[in-house]
């Protein structure tokens, strides 16, 4: 549970929140989320670099969690911690699945935690069990489930060893490309949900959402106080090569 501290903090950035317009271009809303992590002290990182370095950080206590809004975000900053996106084949690596399949009557759900407990380099095999934690508010189990057919999953069975949880056969391909490291999930599958820790939320001026995703990124962690934005240089500069309606230009940070 939060401190009153905590619980008031969260309260100022989401009233400072509201403040920015609804309909703005991506360079006011990063003027608008600058202004506010200055003003209610949020540290914000430039670079992959910087956020990878901070999810390492063993200094704090509070478990990471790197939130982006899309997949391939999440990918990158994975493969940065990890050291390869291989290592996510790793046995006792625990991942968030995101493409929901059925094998033989069960289901894989969406958003999901498993845990490798096999892998068979050979045949491309991997095999994953249902990942039971202590505090469920850590996990997603959120939204609408969609159904996607995936031709390339194996036949389903049960793991030589495996824990009683369900089993899955999946191959290779599927763990890499549609499941996240557990320290790594898109803003959307977080909503309704807490995570244990802080979060390190990359800031997309892009989505017509963009507001409403950060609201809901900036307060999933329990440990607000450890919250950092990720905004790279980048965007400013790739954003500069159109037009710009605040009525003060942005610069790109140094």
């Amino acid at each position: 549970m939060n401190s009153k501290e905590e619980n008031d903090a969260v309260g100022d950035l989401c009233a400072s929140l509201r403040t920015i317009p609804d309909k703005c271009s991506p360079l006011t809303f990063l003027d608008h989320v600058e202004r506010i992590s200055e003003e209610h002290g949020i540290e914000v990182v430039r670079t992959e670099e910087e956020v990878v370095a901070a999810m390492r950080d063993t200094e704090s206590p509070a478990k990471k969690l790197y939130l982006d809004s899309t997949n391939d975000g999440c990918h990158r900053i994975a493969e940065g911690c990890l050291g390869s996106r291989q290592e996510k084949l790793k046995v006792g690596t625990i991942l968030v699945n995101r493409k929901r399949i059925n094998q033989k009557g069960k289901w894989m759900h969406l958003n999901y935690l498993f845990k490798v407990v096999q892998y068979t380099p050979k045949s491309g095999k991997v095999t994953l069990c249902e990942h039971e934690i202590s505090t469920p508010a850590s996990t997603s189990r959120v939204g609408e489930f969609y159904h996607y057919e995936d031709e390339r999953m194996a036949t389903a069975g049960e793991a030589e060893g495996a824990d009683a949880a369900p089993t899955f056969i999946v191959s290779r391909d599927h763990v890499l490309e549609h499941m996240h490291w557990e320290c790594t999930r898109t803003i959307h599958s977080m909503q309704g949900t807490s995570w244990d820790g802080s979060c390190i939320v990359r800031v997309d001026e892009k989505n017509p959402q963009k507001k409403a995703l950060l609201y809901v990124a900036a307060t999933r962690g329990r440990a607000f106080s450890e919250l950092k934005l990720y905004i790279p240089p980048s965007t400013y500069r790739r954003l500069h090569s159109g037009t710009h309606s605040s009525s003060s230009p942005s610069k790109a940070p140094a």
